[in-house]
């Protein structure tokens, strides 16, 4: 009952909205009440609450975990060691220690989109575009060797990353389903892609020197940019596939039923 009172309700407001089906539904007469003497923008304003509710859940989820769910922002790994095998580079290395990543949660949702998908199987469109401000990235110490081409790229030093303004722009087709602990939102597809205004790297030590540090650091400032050009098509199955893996395990978490009062009736 719970999980049918939340797709009529979705269905009503997506159904006021521009972008969404025009097929007509037969709603419960006091709910159909209250979307037709509802102005239009505050329908629309009704289902972006809840996602935006839903948004601040996951924001407060990932920093503060769970516990099934762990702190998201910032991460914090110790130690990461890559040898030439994992690389394919015979007697190299790459390790990284005490990386953080910070300030993943300060996204903000730029648009929203919901429309009908589909009336037979209750799923819903949301095309959204999303922007994180700024990620800063820091690692206190970096040592590696690599042989490249005949020649030999080495350094120790700190590394620091700040990413301004990454997008992530596209769309899921969500569900519902219902179990004896609630009503969820279940993530059936999504297509994601990705993007960045600037990409900005300071290395230390690169061949201790600093002047080759300096030109490292340029150097991958443009070559990650263009690398994101060329492989968009790859990162962007990548992403799609992860939203939808990663996502249903986050919205698990979410009883809908207590973001909205009226489907905690029986």
């Amino acid at each position: 009952m719970r999980s049918g009172c939340l797709f009529l309700l979705f269905l009503g407001l997506a159904s006021s909205s521009p972008l969404a089906s025009n097929k007509n539904v037969n709603l419960p007469s006091s709910l159909k009440e209250v979307l037709e003497t509802a102005e239009v923008g505050s329908r629309v304003g009704l289902i972006e609450g809840i996602i935006l509710e839903i948004l601040e859940e996951l924001r407060n989820l990932m920093l503060n975990g769970s516990d099934n769910f762990p702190v998201l922002d910032p991460i914090y790994i110790e130690n990461v060691h890559i040898d030439g095998e994992v690389i394919s580079m015979p007697n190299s290395f790459i390790t990284i220690k005490d990386l953080w990543i910070r300030n993943i949660t300060s996204f903000e949702m730029e648009e929203i989109q919901f429309s009908v998908d589909s009336l037979l199987f209750q799923r819903f469109r949301l095309a959204f575009n999303l922007v994180i401000p700024v990620i800063n990235v820091n690692a206190d110490n970096y040592d590696m060797f690599l042989n490249v081409f005949g020649g030999q790229v080495y350094g120790t030093g700190d590394m620091s990353l700040q990413i301004v303004n990454t997008r992530v722009r596209g769309h899921v087709v969500v569900g519902l389903r219902s179990d004896a602990n609630g009503t969820y939102l279940l993530i059936h597809e999504s297509r994601i892609s990705f993007g960045m205004d600037s990409f900005d790297p300071t290395i230390t030590g690169m061949f201790n020197n600093e002047a080759s540090s300096i030109f490292v650091s340029n150097f991958l400032r443009n070559l990650v940019r263009e690398m994101l050009d060329f492989f968009e098509e790859e990162i962007t199955n990548i992403l799609s596939t992860v939203v939808v893996l990663v996502g249903n395990i986050i919205l698990g978490s979410f009883d809908l039923g207590s973001l909205f009062p009226l489907t905690t009736q029986a």
